[in-house]
C-alpha cells in the first residue's frame, strides 16, 4: 500500500507515486489531483483532458453507462450496465453488445438463441462463435458440472463423459478431455488423471513422481493458514508446517526451512518489516527498518537514529531531522551518507539532477535548472513550452488545453475555433451564434440545463424534463434522453 491513499501504484519504497486512483491524474508535482470530469477514469496531463470515461456512473441507482462524445466530454448512455448493452459509441447508441448478445440490424442487442454461447453471430445470432466455460446445474455454486465445447456447426455441447470434478476444464467434439485442472494428468486417452501427489501440480505419465508442486493446497480457502509447499530431495511435494505464510515466509527449501520472506508483515504503510534468519522468518522491531540476518538493526525507522555505539536505534527529539530523505523529499533518488540531503532529485519536480531549484518556477527542468524542459501543472493555467524562448507561456483566451506554438487544438466552452485561435461564439453585436453551449453551466452542475441553438441561430435552455440534448424546434433527439427515460415524439417519459 502507498503513503498516499490517492495513489494506487508507487515505487518500491511506496513514496513516489507512479499511478493515481480513478479520476485522478498525476500533475506536475508528482501529487494526485482530481479530475475535471467526475465520469472521467483517467485524465491528464491536466485536468480538464480526459483520456478515458469510467465505464459506468455507480453513483446513480441504475448504473447507466458512459461514452466519450465528439468533443471528449464524459456523457451517460441510454443503457445501463446491468443490462444487453455493453458500452456506447460517441453518440450515445450502442457499440458493442454484452455476453450472450449479438446486435441486430436495427443496432438492437438480442439475446443469443443458445443459452450455452457467450458470442454469437449471423442471422439472429444462430451461429455461436464462443461458449461458456462450463454448465451449471441448478443446485451447482461454486463450479460447473461439465466443460462445454463449441460443436463444428456453430452450437455449444456439454461434455457429459467429462465432468467437471474429475478435473476436466476443456474438451473437444467427441468427449475427448484436452485440458485439465491443476493436481491432473492429461491421458492419451483424453482422459484427465489424478496425481498420486495430492499437492503435486503436475506430474508424469506415470502419475506418481512430481515435477512441480503447487503454492498452496488446491483445498485451502485461505492460503495465508498454510505454509509455502517445498519438493523434497525424494520428489515428494511437503507443506512448510513450521513456517507459515501468515508467519512471513514465502518459500521453502527441499529441507522445510524457509528460504524468503515478505517484505513486511502487512500492505499498511507502518508495517514492520521482516527479515530472514536462520531459516525462519522474523519481525524487525518498531523502531528498525531494516534488519541484517543476525537481528541487529541495519537502518533504523523515520524518527529513530543510531547511538554512538550504532547497535541500537533511539527516538529522536526532532522527528524532521530522522526521516530518510527519500521519505521525506517526494522524488529523491539518492540520499547524502547522514540521510538529511537529496544528493540526485532527477523524480524531484521542479528541481534539476543536481537538486537546484528550476530558474522558471513555472518550468521543468532535468541536468541544467536554467533550461526549461516541460510546463508544471499549475491549477487554473493551461500552459506551453516555448522552446525558443525557453520559458513557459499561458494559453490563449478561451483554449482550455494541450496548446502549442502552433495554437489551440480544442477550445473552452462559449469558444469556438477560428483558424489556429480561439474566438467567441458570438459576433460583436451578440446576436447570431455560431455554437451554444452544452449546457448552462460549464461543468454541467446540479441545476444546469442543457442549450440547443434554435432555428434562428439563437441558444435556448432546453425544456423537455429528462433530455440532455434538443432540436432545433425544441424537441428531445432520438436518444437524447437521459437514463430512465424513454424518447416518445420528442418529449421523455418514465
Amino acid at each position: 500500500m502507498c503513503y498516499d491513499q490517492l495513489c494506487s501504484e508507487c515505487d518500491a519504497r511506496k513514496v513516489l507515486c507512479t499511478q493515481c486512483i480513478s479520476n485522478y491524474f498525476k500533475d506536475g508535482d508528482g501529487f494526485c489531483t482530481k479530475c475535471a470530469d467526475p465520469l472521467c477514469e483517467r485524465c491528464g496531463p491536466s485536468a480538464a483532458t480526459c483520456k478515458k470515461c469510467t465505464a459506468a456512473d455507480f453513483n446513480l441507482d441504475k448504473n447507466p453507462l458512459v461514452y466519450k462524445d465528439s468533443r471528449g466530454r464524459c456523457r451517460h448512455c441510454a443503457f445501463s450496465i446491468h443490462g444487453s448493452c455493453k458500452a456506447c459509441n460517441s453518440t450515445g447508441t450502442c457499440a458493442r453488445c454484452a455476453s450472450g448478445h449479438y446486435m441486430d440490424a436495427a443496432g438492437s442487442c438480442k439475446r443469443c438463441p443458445d443459452p450455452l454461447c457467450v458470442r454469437c453471430t449471423g442471422p439472429k445470432g444462430k451461429t455461436c462463435v464462443k461458449c461458456e466455460t462450463g454448465f451449471y446445474e441448478e443446485d451447482d455454486f461454486e463450479q460447473p458440472s461439465y466443460p462445454v465445447y463449441l460443436t463444428a456447426t456453430g452450437s455449444c455441447a456439454k461434455c457429459t463423459k467429462q465432468p467437471w470434478y474429475k478435473g476436466c476444464r476443456a474438451c473437444k467434439e467427441g468427449g475427448a478431455c484436452t485440458r485439465c485442472e491443476e493436481g491432473f494428468r492429461l491421458s492419451s486417452k483424453g482422459t484427465c488423471n489424478p496425481c498420486a501427489d495430492d499437492r503435486c501440480a503436475e506430474c508424469a505419465p506415470n502419475l506418481i513422481k512430481c515435477l512441480k508442486c503447487m503454492d498452496v493446497p488446491i483445498w485451502a480457502e485461505n492460503p495465508y493458514e498454510y505454509g509455502p509447499i517445498y519438493m523434497t530431495k525424494t520428489g515428494k511435494c511437503r507443506e512448510c508446517e513450521k513456517h507459515l505464510r501468515d508467519n512471513g515466509c514465502e518459500a521453502c527449501d527441499e529441507t522445510g526451512q524457509c528460504t524468503r520472506c515478505t517484505p513486511t508483515v502487512d500492505d499498511s504503510p507502518n508495517s514492520p518489516t521482516v527479515y530472514l534468519s536462520k531459516g525462519i522468518c522474523k519481525q524487525c522491531p518498531d523502531d528498525c527498518k531494516e534488519c541484517r540476518p543476525d537481528g541487529s538493526c541495519h537502518t533504523c525507522a523515520n524518527g529513530y537514529r543510531k547511538t554512538l555505539k550504532g547497535d541500537k536505534c533511539v527516538q529522536c527529539k526532532d522527528y524532521s531531522k530522522c526521516v530518510r530523505c527519500t521519505d521525506g523529499m517526494l522524488g529523491c533518488q539518492k540520499c547524502s551518507a547522514d540521510g538529511l540531503r537529496c544528493e540526485d532529485c532527477s523524480g524531484m519536480t521542479g528541481h534539476d539532477k543536481k537538486c537546484r531549484k528550476c530558474a522558471n518556477p513555472l518550468c521543468e527542468c532535468k541536468k541544467d535548472a536554467s533550461i526549461c524542459t516541460g510546463c508544471r501543472y499549475v491549477p487554473g493555467k493551461a500552459l506551453w513550452l516555448d522552446t525558443r524562448a525557453n520559458t513557459c507561456r499561458e494559453c490563449a483566451e478561451g483554449c482550455s488545453y494541450d496548446c502549442t506554438k502552433d495554437g489551440c487544438p480544442f477550445c473552452d466552452d462559449g469558444y469556438v475555433k477560428v483558424g489556429k485561435a480561439c474566438k467567441r461564439e458570438c459576433n460583436a453585436t451578440g446576436k447570431t451564434c455560431k455554437l451554444c453551449k452544452f449546457y448552462t453551466a460549464a461543468d454541467n452542475s446540479p441545476g444546469s440545463v442543457p442549450v440547443y441553438m434554435d432555428k434562428a441561430g439563437r441558444c435556448q435552455k432546453c425544456a423537455v424534463k429528462g433530455c440532455e440534448e434538443c432540436r432545433n424546434d425544441g424537441t428531445c433527439r432520438t436518444f437524447g434522453c437521459r437514463y430512465g427515460y424513454v424518447n416518445k415524439n420528442g418529449k421523455c417519459v418514465v
